[in-house]
């Protein structure tokens, strides 16, 4: 069992990530003073779960390695579907903030306004294979389970536009269901079938 982070980075250039210069150390020791708070207290609420293992992108991915990160993007859909637990920095602008733990009409009235985390382009993908979530918000914190009563959003942000596709590949690849004649066929984020359609929009 696993826990998985979904958070929004941040522009901060010093917040924390994995890179060849300081993977060795991270390896003997990573100290928490050193974190972004986000990542302090997810570490923290972590240990109390009695979860053994958490897996964060900036650090279980080497950030200058461009060839690691192809091969983690491609395994992304099994990563974040085989989760035990996800836990979302919602309203969180960048991991150096604090997320403390809505009624149902505020969380949808405002979601776009106060929860950052749904508008980011990575994150749609990450939510919608998570088994389970809990969004830390501003206010509360929100249960979100494959049971639960829950909306999808399609007004994201992506900090490059090249990761358009990729950051939905996951969800392409669990849907492919390889009809016949290419019914069902997924190309470069569209459906075969109703390609002449969506190219129109």
């Amino acid at each position: 069992r696993y826990a998985i982070l979904s958070y929004v980075w941040g522009t901060d250039p010093s917040s924390f990530r994995a890179v060849r210069d300081n993977i060795d150390q991270l390896h003997i020791e990573i100290p928490p003073s050193a974190l972004p708070l986000t990542l302090q207290h997810i570490f923290r609420l972590v240990r109390h779960l009695s979860l053994a293992y958490l897996w964060v992108d900036a650090l279980c991915i080497l950030q200058d390695d461009r060839a690691e990160q192809d091969t983690e993007i491609s395994n992304m859909a099994s990563t974040y579907l085989n989760a035990y637990l996800q836990i979302s920095a919602t309203s969180s602008p960048g991991a150096r903030h604090v997320c403390r733990s809505l009624r149902q009409s505020e969380w949808d009235s405002t979601l776009f306004q106060h929860y950052r985390l749904l508008t980011r382009g990575w994150t749609f993908q990450e939510r919608i294979l998570a088994r389970r979530v809990v969004h830390f918000t501003g206010k509360e914190l929100v249960w979100e389970c494959k049971t639960g009563r829950w909306c999808d959003y399609s007004k994201r942000n992506l900090g490059k536009a090249s990761d358009r596709l990729p950051a939905i590949s996951g969800i392409a690849a669990l849907l492919l269901p390889g009809g016949r004649d290419g019914e069902g066929e997924y190309v470069a984020g569209l459906w075969r079938e109703a390609m002449p359609f969506e190219l129109l929009w």
